[in-house]
């Protein structure tokens, strides 16, 4: 897979700590800033996390989904792993 989506994905360490909070479960944007918080001692605003959500959602990095019981919008990220291979300039992803 190509290296470039992955390059503006994870360019922030908000974004990928954003993955790494998502990594495994579905969550809420309120629950990923709620467990930023938790996790590193900041608040950040939801609108920022938002964004980089939806940007994870457009390269297919993450899918997001309406649950109808708890009317709720949660996130998942489709990929557990990613590996650089930085020789051909790609990245592996990994299930």
């Amino acid at each position: 897979m190509d290296l470039e989506p992955y390059l503006t994905v994870f360019s922030t360490p908000l974004r990928v700590r954003t993955a790494i909070i998502l990594a495994g479960k579905e969550m809420t944007v309120k629950e990923i800033i709620d467990k930023y918080e938790k996790n590193y001692g900041e608040t950040k605003n939801r609108e920022t996390v938002y964004r980089i959500l939806e940007s994870f959602v457009e390269r297919d990095i993450a899918k997001k989904k309406y649950e109808e019981k708890e009317k709720k919008i949660k996130y998942k990220l489709l990929i557990e792993k990613a590996v650089v291979d930085f020789v051909a300039e790609e990245v592996i992803e990994k299930e």
